[in-house]
Protein backbone atom coordinates (compact mmCIF):
# COMPACT_ATOMS: atom_id res chain seq x y z
CA UNK A 1 0.00 0.00 0.00
CA UNK A 2 2.76 2.75 1.28
CA UNK A 3 4.73 1.68 -2.38
CA UNK A 4 1.58 2.46 -4.08
CA UNK A 5 0.89 5.83 -2.56
CA UNK A 6 4.14 7.00 -3.38
CA UNK A 7 3.91 6.29 -6.80
CA UNK A 8 0.58 7.99 -6.48
CA UNK A 9 2.66 11.18 -4.68
CA UNK A 10 5.17 11.27 -7.56
CA UNK A 11 2.58 12.01 -10.27
CA UNK A 12 3.34 14.62 -13.02
CA UNK A 13 0.51 14.91 -14.88
CA UNK A 14 1.16 14.45 -18.80
CA UNK A 15 3.99 13.20 -20.16
CA UNK A 16 4.48 16.14 -22.88
CA UNK A 17 5.04 18.27 -19.92
CA UNK A 18 9.15 18.07 -20.23
CA UNK A 19 8.56 19.17 -23.05
CA UNK A 20 7.79 22.58 -22.89
CA UNK A 21 9.43 25.75 -21.36
CA UNK A 22 7.81 27.69 -19.03
CA UNK A 23 5.88 30.10 -21.34
CA UNK A 24 4.94 27.72 -23.48
CA UNK A 25 3.02 26.11 -20.22
CA UNK A 26 1.35 29.02 -19.83
CA UNK A 27 -0.32 28.69 -22.73
CA UNK A 28 -0.98 25.34 -22.37
CA UNK A 29 -4.50 24.10 -20.53
CA UNK A 30 -3.16 20.64 -19.48
CA UNK A 31 0.48 21.11 -18.36
CA UNK A 32 0.67 20.52 -14.88
CA UNK A 33 3.84 21.10 -12.91
CA UNK A 34 2.99 20.32 -9.37
CA UNK A 35 4.63 21.31 -6.09
CA UNK A 36 7.29 19.06 -4.87
CA UNK A 37 6.44 16.54 -2.30
CA UNK A 38 10.13 17.75 -0.70
CA UNK A 39 8.91 21.55 -0.96
CA UNK A 40 4.86 20.95 0.47
CA UNK A 41 6.90 19.20 3.05
CA UNK A 42 8.91 21.61 3.94
CA UNK A 43 5.87 24.69 3.70
CA UNK A 44 4.22 22.13 6.23
CA UNK A 45 7.13 22.07 8.79
CA UNK A 46 7.52 25.39 8.60
CA UNK A 47 3.93 25.73 9.85
CA UNK A 48 2.40 23.63 11.90
CA UNK A 49 4.29 24.68 15.05
CA UNK A 50 1.51 27.74 14.45
CA UNK A 51 -1.46 25.64 14.36
CA UNK A 52 -3.48 25.94 17.43
CA UNK A 53 -5.55 22.78 17.14
CA UNK A 54 -4.85 20.25 13.79
CA UNK A 55 -7.83 17.98 14.43
CA UNK A 56 -10.35 21.20 13.64
CA UNK A 57 -8.00 22.80 11.39
CA UNK A 58 -9.47 23.58 7.68
CA UNK A 59 -6.99 23.37 5.24
CA UNK A 60 -8.19 24.00 1.10
CA UNK A 61 -5.65 23.84 -2.09
CA UNK A 62 -8.01 25.19 -4.97
CA UNK A 63 -5.64 23.49 -7.93
CA UNK A 64 -4.87 20.81 -5.79
CA UNK A 65 -3.17 18.34 -8.95
CA UNK A 66 -2.44 15.04 -7.11
CA UNK A 67 -2.60 16.79 -3.60
CA UNK A 68 0.89 16.98 -2.71
CA UNK A 69 0.20 20.36 -0.74
CA UNK A 70 -2.26 18.92 0.91
CA UNK A 71 -0.95 15.35 2.19
CA UNK A 72 1.19 16.52 5.22
CA UNK A 73 -1.97 18.34 6.87
CA UNK A 74 -4.01 15.17 5.93
CA UNK A 75 -1.67 12.76 7.27
CA UNK A 76 -1.56 14.88 10.97
CA UNK A 77 -5.21 14.88 11.01
CA UNK A 78 -6.50 18.28 9.33
CA UNK A 79 -9.78 18.58 7.25
CA UNK A 80 -8.27 19.09 3.54
CA UNK A 81 -10.11 20.13 1.03
CA UNK A 82 -8.81 19.97 -2.74
CA UNK A 83 -9.64 21.21 -6.35
CA UNK A 84 -8.55 19.32 -9.66
CA UNK A 85 -9.87 20.15 -12.83
CA UNK A 86 -7.53 17.35 -14.93
CA UNK A 87 -9.31 14.17 -14.10
CA UNK A 88 -6.10 11.46 -14.55
CA UNK A 89 -4.72 13.92 -11.91
CA UNK A 90 -8.10 14.06 -9.87
CA UNK A 91 -8.22 10.52 -9.85
CA UNK A 92 -4.81 10.52 -7.94
CA UNK A 93 -6.14 12.97 -5.55
CA UNK A 94 -8.76 11.20 -4.65
CA UNK A 95 -6.54 8.51 -3.60
CA UNK A 96 -4.04 10.38 -1.91
CA UNK A 97 -6.14 12.62 0.58
CA UNK A 98 -9.74 10.32 -0.59
CA UNK A 99 -12.40 10.97 -2.20
CA UNK A 100 -14.71 13.07 0.27
CA UNK A 101 -12.06 15.69 0.67
CA UNK A 102 -11.86 15.89 -3.43
CA UNK A 103 -13.95 17.58 -6.14
CA UNK A 104 -13.12 17.23 -9.45
CA UNK A 105 -14.35 20.05 -12.30
CA UNK A 106 -13.85 23.60 -12.96
CA UNK A 107 -12.19 25.47 -10.24
CA UNK A 108 -14.37 28.56 -11.95
CA UNK A 109 -17.75 26.59 -11.31
CA UNK A 110 -17.20 25.85 -7.62
CA UNK A 111 -16.18 29.47 -6.77
CA UNK A 112 -19.64 30.33 -5.92
CA UNK A 113 -19.47 27.37 -3.45
CA UNK A 114 -16.47 28.13 -1.93
CA UNK A 115 -16.76 32.06 -1.63
CA UNK A 116 -17.18 32.40 2.68
CA UNK A 117 -16.30 29.03 3.60
CA UNK A 118 -13.70 30.53 5.95
CA UNK A 119 -11.19 27.76 5.49
CA UNK A 120 -7.92 28.42 7.81
CA UNK A 121 -5.77 27.49 5.42
CA UNK A 122 -5.62 28.19 1.82
CA UNK A 123 -2.32 26.65 -0.20
CA UNK A 124 -1.81 27.15 -3.44
CA UNK A 125 0.48 26.83 -7.02
CA UNK A 126 -2.09 28.22 -9.49
CA UNK A 127 -1.88 27.72 -12.92
CA UNK A 128 -0.30 30.77 -14.86
CA UNK A 129 -1.11 32.77 -18.26
CA UNK A 130 -3.97 30.80 -19.14
CA UNK A 131 -7.10 33.17 -20.28
CA UNK A 132 -10.19 31.98 -18.61
CA UNK A 133 -13.57 32.98 -19.54
CA UNK A 134 -15.87 34.38 -17.22
CA UNK A 135 -18.79 35.87 -19.36
CA UNK A 136 -21.18 33.47 -17.25
CA UNK A 137 -19.93 33.26 -13.70
CA UNK A 138 -21.60 34.17 -10.83
CA UNK A 139 -18.30 35.13 -9.26
CA UNK A 140 -17.71 38.71 -9.17
CA UNK A 141 -13.93 39.13 -10.40
CA UNK A 142 -11.77 42.58 -9.03
CA UNK A 143 -8.77 41.67 -11.27
CA UNK A 144 -10.85 40.40 -14.37
CA UNK A 145 -8.99 41.43 -17.63
CA UNK A 146 -10.51 43.30 -20.98
CA UNK A 147 -13.73 41.87 -21.58
CA UNK A 148 -15.26 39.26 -20.11
CA UNK A 149 -12.12 37.41 -19.48
CA UNK A 150 -9.26 36.78 -16.83
CA UNK A 151 -5.79 35.09 -15.90
CA UNK A 152 -5.83 32.14 -14.33
CA UNK A 153 -3.48 33.13 -11.33
CA UNK A 154 -5.55 35.83 -11.01
CA UNK A 155 -9.09 34.24 -10.40
CA UNK A 156 -6.91 31.76 -8.41
CA UNK A 157 -5.90 33.88 -5.99
CA UNK A 158 -8.97 35.98 -5.86
CA UNK A 159 -10.97 32.45 -4.96
CA UNK A 160 -8.71 31.54 -2.64
CA UNK A 161 -8.78 34.64 -0.97
CA UNK A 162 -12.73 34.77 -0.65
CA UNK A 163 -12.41 31.30 0.92
CA UNK A 164 -10.24 32.07 4.01
CA UNK A 165 -11.76 33.19 7.58
CA UNK A 166 -10.62 36.47 8.05
CA UNK A 167 -7.26 36.31 10.20
CA UNK A 168 -6.49 32.87 7.93
CA UNK A 169 -3.48 31.70 6.35
CA UNK A 170 -3.07 31.89 2.58
CA UNK A 171 0.11 30.49 1.01
CA UNK A 172 1.00 31.19 -2.84
CA UNK A 173 3.85 29.79 -4.50
CA UNK A 174 4.21 32.60 -7.53
CA UNK A 175 6.64 32.90 -10.37
CA UNK A 176 8.80 35.86 -8.93
CA UNK A 177 8.28 37.81 -12.05
CA UNK A 178 4.68 38.03 -11.11
CA UNK A 179 5.92 41.41 -9.07
CA UNK A 180 7.83 42.83 -11.79
CA UNK A 181 5.90 42.41 -14.67
CA UNK A 182 2.97 45.00 -15.55
CA UNK A 183 0.10 42.72 -16.13
CA UNK A 184 0.28 41.58 -13.11
CA UNK A 185 0.03 44.52 -11.21
CA UNK A 186 -3.77 44.69 -10.44
CA UNK A 187 -3.28 40.71 -9.24
CA UNK A 188 -0.65 41.62 -6.84
CA UNK A 189 -2.57 45.01 -5.54
CA UNK A 190 -5.31 42.86 -5.16
CA UNK A 191 -3.17 41.00 -2.89
CA UNK A 192 -1.85 43.56 -0.56
CA UNK A 193 -5.71 45.02 -0.60
CA UNK A 194 -6.90 41.98 0.86
CA UNK A 195 -4.19 40.71 2.77
CA UNK A 196 -1.21 41.28 4.89
CA UNK A 197 1.47 40.00 3.28
CA UNK A 198 4.05 38.47 5.18
CA UNK A 199 6.66 36.64 3.53
CA UNK A 200 7.96 36.77 0.17
CA UNK A 201 10.44 33.39 -0.15
CA UNK A 202 12.69 33.66 -3.29
CA UNK A 203 13.53 29.87 -4.18
CA UNK A 204 15.60 29.22 -7.35
CA UNK A 205 14.26 25.97 -9.39
CA UNK A 206 12.03 24.56 -7.38
CA UNK A 207 10.38 22.55 -10.56
CA UNK A 208 14.06 22.09 -11.86
CA UNK A 209 14.58 18.88 -10.09
CA UNK A 210 11.45 16.90 -11.42
CA UNK A 211 10.73 18.73 -14.63
CA UNK A 212 13.72 20.01 -16.23
CA UNK A 213 12.39 23.65 -15.66
CA UNK A 214 14.39 26.69 -14.69
CA UNK A 215 12.14 29.30 -12.98
CA UNK A 216 12.73 31.50 -9.81
CA UNK A 217 9.24 31.48 -8.03
CA UNK A 218 8.09 32.83 -4.70
CA UNK A 219 6.80 31.34 -1.20
CA UNK A 220 4.18 33.99 -0.45
CA UNK A 221 2.51 33.89 3.13
CA UNK A 222 -0.14 36.30 4.03
CA UNK A 223 -2.80 36.75 6.61
CA UNK A 224 -6.06 37.67 5.07
CA UNK A 225 -7.05 41.09 6.50
CA UNK A 226 -8.05 44.64 5.20
CA UNK A 227 -5.29 47.45 4.51
CA UNK A 228 -6.96 49.35 7.33
CA UNK A 229 -6.10 46.88 9.84
CA UNK A 230 -4.01 48.24 12.65
CA UNK A 231 -2.11 44.93 13.21
CA UNK A 232 -1.03 44.97 9.62
CA UNK A 233 3.05 43.17 10.22
CA UNK A 234 6.12 44.08 7.73
CA UNK A 235 6.57 42.29 4.63
CA UNK A 236 10.17 39.56 5.53
CA UNK A 237 11.65 39.19 1.98
CA UNK A 238 14.17 36.39 1.76
CA UNK A 239 15.69 33.90 -0.35
CA UNK A 240 16.26 29.89 0.29
CA UNK A 241 18.66 27.81 -0.97
CA UNK A 242 17.64 24.74 0.39
CA UNK A 243 13.95 23.04 1.73
CA UNK A 244 15.62 23.39 5.00
CA UNK A 245 16.13 27.26 4.43
CA UNK A 246 12.26 27.13 2.97
CA UNK A 247 11.06 25.72 6.53
CA UNK A 248 13.12 27.66 8.95
CA UNK A 249 12.29 30.83 7.09
CA UNK A 250 8.73 30.29 7.83
CA UNK A 251 8.95 28.85 11.00
CA UNK A 252 10.65 32.81 12.53
CA UNK A 253 6.77 34.39 11.29
CA UNK A 254 5.64 35.32 13.97
CA UNK A 255 1.70 34.05 13.19
CA UNK A 256 -1.03 32.07 14.70
CA UNK A 257 -3.23 29.57 12.72
CA UNK A 258 -6.30 29.11 14.89
CA UNK A 259 -9.46 27.36 13.25
CA UNK A 260 -12.23 29.01 13.63
CA UNK A 261 -14.55 26.18 13.84
CA UNK A 262 -14.22 22.40 14.76
CA UNK A 263 -14.36 19.54 11.92
CA UNK A 264 -17.02 19.65 9.49
CA UNK A 265 -19.68 18.16 6.69
CA UNK A 266 -18.74 20.44 3.63
CA UNK A 267 -21.89 21.74 1.85
CA UNK A 268 -19.42 21.78 -1.79
CA UNK A 269 -20.82 19.43 -4.10
CA UNK A 270 -19.07 17.64 -6.17
CA UNK A 271 -20.51 19.26 -9.88
CA UNK A 272 -18.58 15.95 -11.56
CA UNK A 273 -21.54 13.84 -10.18
CA UNK A 274 -24.25 16.43 -11.81
CA UNK A 275 -26.18 14.74 -14.29
CA UNK A 276 -27.47 16.07 -17.72
CA UNK A 277 -31.60 15.68 -17.84
CA UNK A 278 -34.24 16.92 -20.69
CA UNK A 279 -36.47 20.00 -19.88
CA UNK A 280 -39.50 19.94 -20.27
CA UNK A 281 -41.11 23.21 -21.37
CA UNK A 282 -44.74 22.95 -20.46
CA UNK A 283 -46.07 25.23 -17.51
CA UNK A 284 -49.41 25.66 -16.17
CA UNK A 285 -50.28 29.10 -14.66
CA UNK A 286 -52.70 29.74 -11.69
CA UNK A 287 -53.24 32.10 -8.83
CA UNK A 288 -50.54 31.09 -6.75
CA UNK A 289 -47.64 30.66 -8.90
CA UNK A 290 -46.90 28.22 -11.46
CA UNK A 291 -47.02 24.33 -12.15
CA UNK A 292 -45.83 22.15 -14.34
CA UNK A 293 -42.89 19.77 -15.40
CA UNK A 294 -39.81 19.70 -12.64
CA UNK A 295 -37.09 20.51 -15.26
CA UNK A 296 -39.58 23.54 -16.26
CA UNK A 297 -40.09 25.00 -12.89
CA UNK A 298 -36.50 24.70 -11.66
CA UNK A 299 -35.83 27.01 -15.14
CA UNK A 300 -38.66 29.26 -14.03
CA UNK A 301 -36.66 29.72 -10.82
CA UNK A 302 -33.59 30.04 -12.59
CA UNK A 303 -35.02 32.63 -14.34
CA UNK A 304 -36.76 34.39 -11.42
CA UNK A 305 -33.12 34.72 -9.95
CA UNK A 306 -30.96 36.10 -13.08
CA UNK A 307 -33.64 38.10 -14.77
CA UNK A 308 -35.38 41.41 -14.12
CA UNK A 309 -38.57 42.84 -15.45
CA UNK A 310 -40.81 45.72 -14.56
CA UNK A 311 -43.21 45.04 -11.66
CA UNK A 312 -46.64 46.92 -11.98
CA UNK A 313 -47.44 46.58 -8.27
CA UNK A 314 -44.18 47.88 -6.89
CA UNK A 315 -42.56 50.25 -9.82
CA UNK A 316 -39.41 48.50 -9.84
CA UNK A 317 -37.40 46.05 -11.62
CA UNK A 318 -37.52 42.40 -9.76
CA UNK A 319 -37.81 39.15 -10.82
CA UNK A 320 -40.01 37.63 -12.81
CA UNK A 321 -42.33 36.12 -10.59
CA UNK A 322 -42.88 39.49 -8.97
CA UNK A 323 -43.41 40.83 -12.55
CA UNK A 324 -45.30 38.50 -14.03
CA UNK A 325 -46.70 35.92 -12.11
CA UNK A 326 -47.47 36.89 -8.13
CA UNK A 327 -51.20 37.72 -7.40
CA UNK A 328 -50.80 40.97 -7.48
CA UNK A 329 -49.45 41.54 -10.83
CA UNK A 330 -51.78 38.50 -12.14
CA UNK A 331 -54.95 41.47 -10.85
CA UNK A 332 -52.74 44.17 -12.17
CA UNK A 333 -51.58 43.27 -15.29
CA UNK A 334 -54.22 40.22 -16.23
CA UNK A 335 -52.60 36.60 -16.80
CA UNK A 336 -51.36 37.26 -20.62
CA UNK A 337 -48.89 39.36 -20.30
CA UNK A 338 -47.43 36.26 -18.22
CA UNK A 339 -48.33 33.65 -20.52
CA UNK A 340 -46.93 35.87 -23.82
CA UNK A 341 -43.48 36.07 -21.53
CA UNK A 342 -43.16 32.47 -21.36
CA UNK A 343 -44.00 32.09 -24.32
CA UNK A 344 -40.99 34.27 -25.60
CA UNK A 345 -39.02 32.46 -23.23
CA UNK A 346 -39.82 28.66 -24.65
CA UNK A 347 -42.47 27.54 -22.83
CA UNK A 348 -45.75 26.29 -23.54
CA UNK A 349 -47.58 28.12 -20.84
CA UNK A 350 -51.73 27.75 -19.84
CA UNK A 351 -53.60 29.00 -17.85
CA UNK A 352 -56.93 26.91 -16.57
CA UNK A 353 -60.55 28.54 -17.33
CA UNK A 354 -61.08 27.42 -13.77
CA UNK A 355 -57.94 29.54 -12.49
CA UNK A 356 -59.09 32.26 -15.15
CA UNK A 357 -62.26 32.86 -12.84
CA UNK A 358 -60.63 31.94 -9.67
CA UNK A 359 -58.38 35.04 -10.78
CA UNK A 360 -61.32 37.41 -11.65
CA UNK A 361 -63.26 36.34 -8.12
CA UNK A 362 -60.29 38.08 -6.56
CA UNK A 363 -59.30 40.62 -8.88
CA UNK A 364 -63.11 41.83 -7.81
CA UNK A 365 -61.89 41.94 -4.35
CA UNK A 366 -59.04 43.65 -4.44
CA UNK A 367 -60.20 46.56 -6.79
CA UNK A 368 -62.81 47.15 -3.86
CA UNK A 369 -60.40 46.35 -1.02
CA UNK A 370 -57.64 48.90 -2.57
CA UNK A 371 -60.36 51.57 -2.47
CA UNK A 372 -59.19 54.64 -0.68
CA UNK A 373 -61.65 55.68 2.31
CA UNK A 374 -61.49 59.04 1.41
CA UNK A 375 -60.64 61.09 -1.62
CA UNK A 376 -57.05 61.29 -2.26
CA UNK A 377 -55.42 65.26 -2.14
CA UNK A 378 -54.44 66.20 -5.82
CA UNK A 379 -50.57 65.25 -4.74
CA UNK A 380 -51.52 61.60 -3.42
CA UNK A 381 -53.42 61.26 -7.01
CA UNK A 382 -49.62 61.01 -8.87
CA UNK A 383 -50.23 57.64 -6.98
CA UNK A 384 -52.86 56.11 -8.81
CA UNK A 385 -51.63 56.34 -12.61
CA UNK A 386 -50.98 52.77 -13.68
CA UNK A 387 -48.53 51.06 -16.37
CA UNK A 388 -50.62 51.72 -19.61
CA UNK A 389 -50.91 54.61 -22.03
CA UNK A 390 -52.92 57.58 -21.35
CA UNK A 391 -54.59 60.73 -23.23
CA UNK A 392 -52.82 64.01 -23.78
CA UNK A 393 -54.58 67.45 -22.53
CA UNK A 394 -52.69 69.43 -24.73
CA UNK A 395 -49.10 69.66 -27.22
CA UNK A 396 -46.02 70.39 -25.56
CA UNK A 397 -42.82 71.62 -26.86
CA UNK A 398 -39.29 71.21 -26.22
CA UNK A 399 -36.80 74.29 -26.04
CA UNK A 400 -35.52 73.63 -28.94
CA UNK A 401 -39.02 73.90 -30.33
CA UNK A 402 -39.26 69.89 -31.26
CA UNK A 403 -43.07 68.93 -30.16
CA UNK A 404 -42.79 66.21 -27.56
CA UNK A 405 -46.61 65.52 -26.76
CA UNK A 406 -49.25 65.93 -29.68
CA UNK A 407 -52.72 66.74 -27.88
CA UNK A 408 -55.14 64.19 -28.24
CA UNK A 409 -52.49 61.19 -28.79
CA UNK A 410 -51.91 58.13 -26.28
CA UNK A 411 -48.64 57.68 -24.71
CA UNK A 412 -47.55 55.26 -22.93
CA UNK A 413 -46.79 56.04 -18.60
CA UNK A 414 -44.72 53.88 -16.53
CA UNK A 415 -44.48 54.88 -12.86
CA UNK A 416 -41.42 53.65 -10.98
CA UNK A 417 -40.50 53.81 -7.39
CA UNK A 418 -36.40 55.57 -7.19
CA UNK A 419 -34.90 54.51 -3.79
CA UNK A 420 -32.48 57.40 -3.07
CA UNK A 421 -30.37 55.60 0.46
CA UNK A 422 -29.06 58.83 1.94
CA UNK A 423 -26.96 58.14 5.22
CA UNK A 424 -27.85 59.61 8.85
CA UNK A 425 -25.34 58.65 11.00
CA UNK A 426 -21.49 56.83 11.12
CA UNK A 427 -20.54 55.77 14.25
CA UNK A 428 -17.25 53.95 15.33
CA UNK A 429 -18.09 50.44 16.92
CA UNK A 430 -16.30 47.11 17.39
CA UNK A 431 -17.12 43.79 15.63
CA UNK A 432 -17.64 40.38 17.55
CA UNK A 433 -13.77 39.92 17.28
CA UNK A 434 -13.09 43.35 18.58
CA UNK A 435 -11.93 44.65 15.56
CA UNK A 436 -12.47 48.61 15.11
CA UNK A 437 -15.45 48.85 11.97
CA UNK A 438 -17.63 51.60 10.96
CA UNK A 439 -21.47 51.32 11.16
CA UNK A 440 -23.63 53.41 8.58
CA UNK A 441 -27.30 53.79 9.39
CA UNK A 442 -29.03 54.98 6.03
CA UNK A 443 -32.52 56.17 5.21
CA UNK A 444 -34.26 55.71 2.05
CA UNK A 445 -35.89 58.76 1.11
CA UNK A 446 -37.60 57.13 -2.04
CA UNK A 447 -39.81 59.24 -4.49
CA UNK A 448 -41.76 58.38 -7.31
CA UNK A 449 -40.94 59.13 -11.01
CA UNK A 450 -43.24 58.85 -13.85
CA UNK A 451 -41.52 57.98 -17.40
CA UNK A 452 -43.22 58.75 -20.36
CA UNK A 453 -42.35 57.85 -23.79
CA UNK A 454 -42.67 61.03 -25.51
CA UNK A 455 -41.97 61.82 -29.49
CA UNK A 456 -38.44 62.83 -29.21
CA UNK A 457 -37.90 59.92 -26.75
CA UNK A 458 -38.08 59.07 -22.66
CA UNK A 459 -39.36 61.93 -20.98
CA UNK A 460 -39.05 61.78 -16.79
CA UNK A 461 -40.96 63.25 -14.10
CA UNK A 462 -39.61 62.74 -10.69
CA UNK A 463 -41.78 63.78 -7.69
CA UNK A 464 -39.17 66.26 -6.41
CA UNK A 465 -38.82 68.18 -9.35
CA UNK A 466 -42.35 70.91 -8.33
CA UNK A 467 -42.07 72.13 -12.09
CA UNK A 468 -41.97 68.80 -14.33
CA UNK A 469 -44.37 67.69 -12.42
CA UNK A 470 -46.55 70.92 -12.84
CA UNK A 471 -45.84 70.60 -16.87
CA UNK A 472 -47.22 66.60 -16.16
CA UNK A 473 -50.54 67.09 -14.60
CA UNK A 474 -51.49 69.74 -17.38
CA UNK A 475 -50.34 67.32 -19.85
CA UNK A 476 -52.13 64.33 -18.90
CA UNK A 477 -54.12 65.61 -15.86
CA UNK A 478 -55.09 63.50 -12.94
CA UNK A 479 -56.66 59.97 -12.58
CA UNK A 480 -60.26 59.92 -11.19
CA UNK A 481 -60.31 57.61 -8.68
CA UNK A 482 -63.45 56.14 -6.67
CA UNK A 483 -63.20 55.98 -2.82
CA UNK A 484 -65.49 53.04 -0.77
CA UNK A 485 -68.16 55.57 -0.53
CA UNK A 486 -68.68 56.09 -4.65
CA UNK A 487 -68.71 51.96 -4.40
CA UNK A 488 -71.27 51.39 -1.76
CA UNK A 489 -73.53 54.02 -2.85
Amino acid sequence: METKLLEDIAFKGKEANHNLNFRQWNRSKHAQYFTSMNASNAIYNGLKSKVKDMKTLKVFDPTAGSGRLLIPWKRAGADVLGVELEESAAKVLKHNIGAKYSRTGDLMKYAPYLENQEFDLVLTNPPFGIVWNIENDDFQYETKRYGKTIESQSATLEIAIHSLSYDGILVAILPTSTFQNDKDTRMVRYLHDQTNVLLRLTVDDMFKEEYGIAIQVDIVIARKSSDCDRDRQEMVCGHASSFEDISRAIDKLDIDISPNHGRWETPIPDISNLTVFSIGNRLELNVSGVSGDASATSLVDFYDETMEAYSPVLGTMTGIMDAFVSSPALMTSGPQKALDFFSRAGFEANMPESAKARLEQLKKKYDFLSLPLFPPKSHQLLAYFLDKPYKTLKSVKDKDGNTVFYKGRMYAIRPAWIRNMQVVKVENVQDSKGKPVKMTTSLDRGYLSILVKGETGEVRYDEPDTEKIKEFVEVFGLPQVRTMDDAVR
